[in-house]
């Protein structure tokens, strides 16, 4: 373990910016998930019987019936698309989200640029890693 680590980095005031912009990406997340679950409702005859369907599934789940109902009940072609085109951003932004919210650690690198590590029992150290600076935070929102 490097000497100058810090395991309580995240607490910093140096990583106050980093924590504002988790903060921001997990508020528009939940905005993103709403307009997914808003969508199945759409095509599952509204809100009342959307929220018994949606009620206890997960991201991956619901990403997957909303492309299979509008596969099967969608008659116009480019709202298709856009739903198939929206479910692929989804699933990539869902995977990018779940490294940041679910870090055990945030620390700089040898190169000065943030490293946040998950866990992950299939890797060979016992987690995974990705590089996100503050700049990197706030392109993801934009």
């Amino acid at each position: 373990m490097a000497k100058d680590f810090d395991p309580d980095y995240c607490e910093s005031k140096e990583a106050i910016p980093l924590v504002h912009a988790l903060g921001l990406i997990s508020i528009d997340w939940n905005m993103t998930e709403q307009f997914m679950t808003a969508l199945i409702w759409n095509y599952v005859g509204g809100h009342e019987i959307g929220m018994s369907v949606t009620n206890n599934i997960g991201n991956r789940s619901k990403a997957d019936m909303l492309l299979d109902l509008a596969k099967k009940f969608e008659k116009d072609k480019k709202i298709l698309l856009n739903i198939e085109q929206t479910v692929k951003a989804f699933n990539i932004l869902r995977d990018n989200r779940n490294m940041l919210m679910h870090s055990h650690t945030v620390d700089k690198n040898k190169n000065g640029h943030c490293e946040w590590r998950r866990q992950n029992p299939k890797a060979p150290l016992g987690s995974v890693g990705m590089i996100a600076d503050l700049e990197d935070l706030y392109e993801v929102r934009d």
